[in-house]
């Protein structure tokens, strides 16, 4: 999902901390932007980060290398031990912190390279997500040149926060479809525990995770396959624009089904979005449906730092989470004659101490798609000929960590609309701007609505690109492989974005009102890596994704831009656009031949951000990183819990299956 709307304020305007607001001489404030930065700090002012530590509280520090290898040789007397120590505090990391320490008995520590996510305002107003983007919550990576696209390097946002994606996505609740489970469960059968991974048997998990709340106004959903005691809060409480109403309407026009749920087994094809009122005979029906999203009744966030970290849970005695501590290394015995974690180093960063903590039952890797494999490389775990060419002792031979590297990929397209159809108004910094901007906060944050609950992503559909009734065979005459998980997956996501951008919104566009339309890769073919620079772990590591390297990838997305072209000619959505011939917009595009498509896409794609498979769970022989309980191979208290572990990429959004990933993961150990 993109950059969200510059909304006139920012946090790095403030010239105070949240928590030092009640010191703050308000006269100082009362100028232009300022009114709208002190206003939404007021409003926003968060529970107190008093149950979160720093580094030094946590750990030993080191003097010198002796006391690591101390730790290594089971010597060591003085470190504080945990009997789980979780490396990342992000989607799937907060829930196992939260699940694990639910036994008084077992100490656990969180470890999170970044701070709160719920202290942040962009986290916490949904519509203000991307502003997270390239600030000091970000990683702010880039890929290496893609020989496939442009030979441009792209730029990779990762958050630094607790909470980890589930604080900055765009809250689509989506969980993919059965089969892709299924596929996973057939990627490692004939091993102990493969046939858990089947969605017959996952999904409690995923129901566990969340809690739905129905609508009276959507009746036809069926609620049985959403869960109702979780910690995550679902429902239909995003905002939508009309424009977006339009959009569906005209995806129905060409063909594209309406799904009420697209989280319904039965119905995980389609276009869907609640509308209220639209002309015969291509209306959606009055039951119709919202996308669900991790928007709560308060027209919050749910993110698993919300749910899973409250002030109860982190008030345990038995949790211990650390924030601002990025983890450097998993440390090993020496002695012992297969590896065998025994604790972890981890600093605040390049310039400060490092320090040590031990620990009794399991390491648990939950750093994310590009910092799990980078600390698994950084520890000696992965291709021993890459770990000496970088000085580091081979702990375990797994050539398989940081291969298989699978993102999505998008490309999107762009339209000039009618005078105030899209979100372009909270840009406005003109003091009438801030006026109204304030007055949109004063309504979000005490009645819970209006267009700062927007997820963007509002009107979202899934297709197959081998649908004949959207690509005729005689216009789309190229063979596509199938890429699907089953027949009736989706390879292929479109949806509508009432805020124009381009380059994640880093790239300029003409002004005005502009809305964007995106076609999603669901199923690429096209597999990179992940491979260290250097053994410095402040230094990113090396991430080639291979963009289009597979020629299906290309074509599916060409399609996809014929598709949202066609949308854009297509009443009534077609109504709400204005022609504008800017080269920097679209209205024309649908004019060039099959190869300037290619070049086209080629040009625009970027990340969705959501990578997934490096250090996955397959066979050792076919690339594995880790069995079917998740365990690393040849390292029996060291798991990953996160996306890198899935075998094959889902055909959906990443965030629900690595909840309860995590669900999974906690509720094997606590019954081992």
């Amino acid at each position: 999902m993109p950059l969200s709307i510059p909304i006139s304020f920012d946090m790095d305007d403030l010239p105070f901390n949240l928590s030092d607001l009640n010191n703050i001489n308000t006269a100082a404030l009362l100028t232009g932007s300022s009114i709208a930065v002190a206003l939404t700090a007021l409003l926003l002012l968060g529970r107190s980060p008093r149950y979160l530590k720093g580094p030094s509280e946590v750990g030993k520090r080191i003097i010198s290398p002796n006391e690591t290898e101390e730790l290594c040789n089971g010597s060591a007397n003085d470190v504080p031990e945990y009997d789980y120590i979780v490396v990342g505090g992000g989607t799937s990391g907060c829930v196992l912190a939260s699940r694990l320490s639910e036994n008084p008995q077992m100490k656990v520590l969180l470890l999170e390279a970044g701070g709160s996510g719920v202290e942040q305002i962009f986290s916490r107003i949904p519509a203000a997500f991307g502003r997270f983007m390239k600030s000091k919550h970000d990683f702010q990576l880039w890929t290496t040149p893609q020989t496939y696209a442009k030979g441009k390097s792209k730029f990779w946002p990762r958050p630094k926060l607790l909470g980890g994606c589930s604080s900055v996505n765009a809250m689509m609740f989506h969980i993919g479809v059965p089969s892709d489970y299924d596929e996973w469960a057939d990627v490692m059968r004939g091993h102990d525990g493969a046939d858990k991974w089947r969605f017959e048997n996952f999904k409690k998990y995923i129901r566990k995770f969340e809690t739905f709340t129905p609508h009276r106004k959507y009746p036809n959903v069926d609620a049985s396959h959403h869960g109702t005691r979780g910690p995550i809060q679902t429902g239909y409480f995003a905002f939508l624009s009309k424009l977006s109403e339009k959009f569906i309407n005209s995806c129905q026009h060409i063909g594209i089904p309406f799904s009420h749920d697209v989280n319904n087994p039965l119905t995980t094809i389609g276009i869907t979005k609640y509308v209220s009122d639209c002309p015969e005979p291509i209306c959606i029906p009055k039951n119709s449906f919202l996308l669900v999203t991790y928007i709560d009744a308060k027209g919050q966030r749910s993110s698993t730092e919300t749910a899973y970290l409250t002030p109860a849970v982190l008030s345990r005695s038995n949790l211990t989470v650390a924030t601002h501590a990025p983890v450097t290394r998993i440390l090993f015995n020496a002695k012992t004659r297969s590896a065998h974690a025994v604790g972890v180093e981890f600093t605040s960063d390049s310039n400060s101490p490092m320090y040590i903590a031990g620990v009794r039952k399991e390491v648990i890797l939950s750093a994310g798609a590009v910092h799990t494999p980078h600390i698994l490389l950084l520890s000696g775990v992965g291709p021993a000929d890459q770990l000496g060419k970088h000085g580091i002792a081979c702990v375990q031979d797994i050539p398989g960590v940081g291969n298989h590297l699978i993102d999505h990929v998008v490309t999107q397209t762009r339209f000039r609309t009618k005078r105030g159809e899209t979100l372009e108004r909270l840009s406005d910094t003109s003091l009438r701007g801030i006026l109204v901007n304030i007055a949109l906060l004063l309504r979000w944050k005490f009645l819970g609505s209006g267009p700062l609950v927007s997820n963007l992503g509002e009107a979202v559909g899934f297709i197959q690109a081998s649908d004949a009734t959207l690509f005729p065979p005689v216009l789309f005459s190229k063979r596509l492989e199938d890429s699907a998980s089953g027949p009736n997956g989706p390879d292929l996501e479109i949806y509508c974005t009432p805020v124009g951008y381009k380059s994640h919104g880093f790239e300029e566009i003409p002004k005005g009102d502009v809305v964007t339309i995106s076609a999603l890769l669901l199923r690429p073919f096209s597999k990179g890596t992940l491979t260290l620079k250097s053994g410095d772990p402040f230094e990113p590591p090396l991430i080639d994704p291979r963009y289009l390297e597979h020629p299906n990838d290309l074509e599916v997305l060409v399609r996809g831009m014929r598709l949202m072209l066609r949308i854009a000619k297509t009443e009534p959505f077609s109504d709400y656009l204005i022609h504008d011939s800017d080269p920097r917009l679209d209205h024309n595009l649908d004019e060039i031949d099959q190869t300037a498509m290619e070049e086209e896409v080629r040009e625009r794609v970027e990340t969705p951000y959501h990578p997934a498979c490096s250090a996955r769970m397959a066979p050792l022989e076919q690339g594995g990183v880790l069995d079917a309980k998740l365990r690393v191979y040849g390292i029996a208290n060291l798991r990953v819990v996160d996306a890198s572990a899935f075998p094959r990429i889902i055909s959906g959004h990443t965030a629900a299956p690595c909840i309860a990933m995590a669900e999974f993961a906690a509720a094997e150990l606590i019954g081992s």
